[in-house]
Parts: C-alpha cells; structure tokens; sequence
C-alpha cells in the first residue's frame, strides 16, 4: 500500500507522487499548492472535477510556469537595473573627465 502523504475530500496524493510531482515542477511548493486545490475545491462546489490526477497536474504546471516567468521577469528587472546604474557610472565619470579638463 502507497504511503499517503496528502489526504483531503476529494483525493490523495502518495510519496511517490508527491517525489514525482517535485521533480516534474521544481521550485514550486508543493504541498503548499495542495491546500490551495483543496481550499479552491470547497468553496466552488459546482465546479468540482471529474479527473483528479489531471487536475493536480494542470494545476501545479500552472504554478510552475507562473513561477518561471517571475524568475524571468525578475531577472529581467535586474538586468534593466544593471544597465541603469552601469549607464549612470559612466555618465558619472564622464562628467568627473569634463571637470577635470
């Protein structure tokens, strides 16, 4: 018998899955992402699912893509940063050149 690691009204997920699920979507906080399917399962009774495993899935590829493009955005925004404060120490020096002149 699977060793349940999750339980909840509508389904169950095993170590096994659980290990699987964490390798399918690094980062994303499994168990974390669990409760919130089980909390959006109670209070939207009239849209309950048919498939399970099908739902955990879509739902945690969906957190693990929102997460990939936080880490983009994210690293775009330092990149933007790094450009900006390189643009500025050179504007910098450039004027510090012009004063010395």
């Amino acid at each position: 018998m699977d060793n349940i690691v999750y339980r909840c009204e509508w389904f169950d997920v095993s170590e096994w899955q659980m290990e699987e699920f964490e390798r399918m979507f690094p980062g994303v906080p499994i168990e974390c992402e669990l409760l919130k399917m089980t909390g959006w399962l109670r209070v939207n009774p009239n849209r309950r699912k048919k498939n399970y495993p099908k739902f955990i899935y879509g739902w945690l590829a969906k957190a693990h893509r929102e997460l990939l493009c936080a880490e983009m955005k994210g690293n775009a925004i330092a990149s933007y940063k790094d450009r900006q404060v390189r643009k500025e120490a050179r504007a910098g020096l450039l004027h510090r050149m012009n004063n010395i002149s």
